[in-house]
């Protein structure tokens, strides 16, 4: 089970809860049930906002997406939310990016910023 997870540029909220819960009680009755589940949620923890947001508080973008991953987890567990089995981060995933939106323009799916 893939479930998109939070940009990380501010404290988790009620409508982040809310995605949350409800894939773990997706996941809980499929176990239930008897289904093997294993459970991915990403972090896309570098984005404008990120950026943005680590430059007004002079820090880095992996410290502040750092502090809020950590937030979190700590209010997921706080529901008791049970945790993905694995949580990839964008930033480990750039150049596999950047080749899948090459192959994009390549076959005409996508073009350059400010092309027209």
């Amino acid at each position: 089970m893939y479930v998109c997870g939070v940009t990380p540029y501010d404290e988790v909220h009620l409508g982040h809860a809310r995605c949350y819960v409800s894939f773990d009680f997706i996941r809980r009755t499929l176990r239930h049930l008897g289904f093997t589940v294993r459970h991915i949620q990403n972090f896309t923890d570098i984005d404008d906002k990120i950026i943005q947001r680590a430059a007004d508080r002079k820090e880095t973008p992996e410290v502040l997406a750092e502090r809020f991953i950590a937030d979190y987890h700590d209010k997921m567990d706080k529901l008791n939310v049970l945790r993905a089995d694995a949580y990839p981060r964008v930033t480990g995933h750039i150049p596999s990016i950047i080749k899948f939106i090459e192959k994009l323009v390549q076959k005409d799916r996508a073009y350059p910023a400010g092309a027209t």
